[in-house]
């Protein structure tokens, strides 16, 4: 990293602009933005938390129905 990419930040043209670093920051966000998308953050986020409390939520709704009682939802997770 020493001898590659911190002269690639450093080396600027007359106007201040580093291109080797822009061009190493364009790739790593095209090999690495899918990783890190707000949509699919969203979405793991719903199969991971929402969905399993929702089910757990919905089977003791049926199996205490009527009863006065409170549930860690997200104790299984």
């Amino acid at each position: 990293m020493e001898k590659d990419i911190v002269p690639l930040y450093y080396d600027r043209d007359e106007d201040g602009i580093s291109h080797g670093w822009i061009e190493v920051m364009k790739e790593c966000i095209k090999i690495t933005g899918p990783k890190f998308s707000a949509r699919r953050m969203a979405k793991e986020y719903a199969q991971r938390f929402y969905l399993p409390a929702q089910e757990a939520a919905l089977k003791n709704e049926f199996r205490k129905q009527g009863e006065d009682h409170k549930v860690d939802l997200f104790g299984r997770i």
